[in-house]
């Protein structure tokens, strides 16, 4: 008989197995599998004070290094929206240039919003290649921010219980 906890355990090495390294659910999963490997604190049994000591001095090692992943994650954001915004803009000016010949009267040039529309037109498979590129990236540096948030909770959760240890410890020796 399985309890609700083991209902909504995953697998994960048997999800990795499955994905492309490259997408966004093996970077999801890859980085939940590292926390939960930092968040076995205790196993089911009293927690000793060294262990949280430990635990204490493991999060702050872990908080930077999610740190540095959150700043990736935000540059490669902004290196792939520059990339897309250039490409779209090399797109949309040579469709431009294409499309508003000297013999058309300016009344007939195409408005900017049917410009953009053929630059996603003629350049299907690469606009949305593109665009894919860029909602990974976005989704990659939001998931780390909700990582950190996370982190940070965690982080009142392990003060709270070396608060509770330490008046433990004191009320023991009285």
């Amino acid at each position: 008989m399985s309890t609700e906890v083991e209902l909504f355990k995953i697998n994960f090495k048997e999800q990795l197995a499955k994905l492309d390294p490259n997408s966004i659910e093996y970077y999801v999963i890859e980085k939940i599998q590292i926390m939960e490997s930092c968040l076995k604190l205790g196993a089911g049994r009293d927690l000793t004070f060294y262990e949280l000591q430990e635990a204490l001095v493991e999060h702050e090692h872990v908080s930077l290094s999610l740190l540095l992943l959150q700043n990736e994650s935000r540059i490669n954001l902004h290196r792939k929206k520059n990339e897309f915004e250039v490409w779209k803009d090399e797109q949309y000016v040579k469709i431009k240039h294409r499309e508003h010949t000297k013999e058309l009267a300016g009344s007939k040039w195409a408005s900017a919003t049917e410009l953009s529309a053929m630059v996603r037109a003629e350049n299907k498979v690469e606009y949305l290649k593109q665009a894919d590129e860029y909602e990974d990236c976005d989704h990659r540096y939001s998931f780390m921010n909700h990582l950190i948030r996370i982190w940070d909770a965690y982080s009142y959760t392990l003060n709270t219980l070396s608060s509770n240890i330490r008046a433990e410890v004191g009320m023991q020796r009285n």
